[in-house]
């Protein structure tokens, strides 16, 4: 994921920085996107991540990573623990996190105005 996240979110296409008065500088984000949608496996519990460990991958990609971007709607599901689950399991997370609503054909590289579309889970 950090391959592409640096290789795609990066200076010049999703953000950029511009003077902020005093010396240094503050983001602009530039991605056309109104929301993002994060699905983070993991092999740490859930109740551990959210309660105890405070969500740290939550505030990752919607502060540091989208924020920076300028998205401001972003949706976080945690699915886990990955390690101790079964294939039936992970069947499971996969029909109850398909993404519907996408119009046939529908690829995230195409250059169309993709703000329109509604998504379900």
């Amino acid at each position: 994921m950090a391959g592409w996240r640096d290789r795609c979110l990066r200076a010049g296409l999703a953000y950029r920085f511009e003077p902020d008065g005093k010396g240094g500088g503050r983001s602009v984000g530039m991605l056309p996107a109104h929301f993002a949608l994060i699905l983070n496996t993991q092999n740490t519990p859930i109740h551990i991540e959210e309660d105890v460990l405070g969500n740290p991958m939550g505030k990752h990609w919607k502060q540091i990573v989208f924020g920076l971007c300028g998205v401001k709607d972003c949706t976080q599901k945690l699915i886990g623990p990955v390690i101790t689950s079964t294939p039936e399991q992970r069947s499971e997370w996969l029909d109850a996190n398909q993404v519907t609503g996408l119009p046939k054909n529908w690829h995230p590289s195409r250059r169309s105005n993709n703000s329109e579309i509604q998504l379900t889970l």
